[in-house]
């Protein structure tokens, strides 16, 4: 008969993850991150699927030594499925090794691969002892994914796949999916923030488009050196027949030239 032992996960979330406090047991399963990727030590996931590369500290409070077998872990999802330890934790760097063990009292920190639906949610990680009599639990949650231009993405919170595959988020961050923009960016109508300070298409607001021969500088339209702003065009007064030695001054003819401020 199993034993069923719920033990605590005791540190903050990062990134995709997320930790709940959960009853005290004789072995302490704490993750320290859960990630996804679309590929561990040079082999591509299936179709569909994605490794979940769980980082753990180990804290064996038993009386027996716990061996650190990948298929002994596993991740159960939030419809119920439960998918064991991949063999390829045993190549990936930092992996929990089947050659080694935990004594009682020991501490450890490794890593283990699993292999699940790239859309899976997990709840919990488990570990199952080899004569499968005591099984422990902590609370793992891991957000779905997308797979955009092949690596998993989450949509909700990725800064160049913000609620869709190839959304940049640019002078902001992704929440829930959507840009935040930060202080002097806005969308201006789009899904990307810009940055007001700087861009050419919204100098200063949206909108206000920057004319050629100038930069947009702290929001500001700025002519280039050698150009003079002639109510909002960036002229060089020295051939510009339009603004001939002065902004307004039109040389006159059919065909008007301007040369070094004068009109021919």
């Amino acid at each position: 008969m199993v034993t069923m032992k719920h033990v605590c996960a005791g540190l903050a979330c990062l990134s995709l993850l997320s930790v709940f406090a959960c009853s005290g047991g004789d072995l302490v399963l704490d993750p320290i991150s859960s990630t996804r990727r679309t590929m561990v030590g040079g082999v591509p996931a299936r179709s569909g699927d994605a490794y979940i590369v769980v980082d753990l500290n180990l804290q064996n409070n038993t009386s027996q030594k716990l061996l650190l077998v990948p298929p002994l872990f596993s991740v159960q999802t939030s419809d119920g499925l439960e998918f064991m330890g991949d063999p390829l934790t045993e190549v990936h760097p930092g992996g929990c090794k089947s050659s080694t063990s935990l004594a009682p009292g020991g501490t450890t920190r490794c890593s283990v691969v699993f292999s699940a639906p790239a859309k899976a949610t997990t709840q919990l990680i488990a570990y199952t002892t080899e004569d499968s009599d005591d099984r422990y639990e902590a609370s793992l949650k891991t957000s779905a994914c997308s797979i955009c231009d092949g690596e998993c993405r989450d949509l909700s919170s990725s800064s160049n796949h913000c609620g869709a595959c190839g959304v940049a988020v640019g002078a902001g961050e992704c929440v829930d999916g959507k840009a935040v923009c930060k202080s002097n960016a806005d969308t201006c109508g789009g899904q990307t923030c810009v940055d007001l300070r700087t861009s050419k298409e919204h100098c200063g607001e949206c909108g206000n488009t920057v004319p050629p021969n100038a930069s947009c500088i702290a929001g500001q339209v700025k002519c280039a050196v050698g150009f003079t702003d002639c109510n909002g065009v960036c002229a060089d007064l020295t051939s510009d027949p339009s603004h001939c030695g002065q902004c307004g001054h039109q040389c006159p003819g059919q065909d008007p030239s301007c040369y070094n401020l004068q009109c021919n």
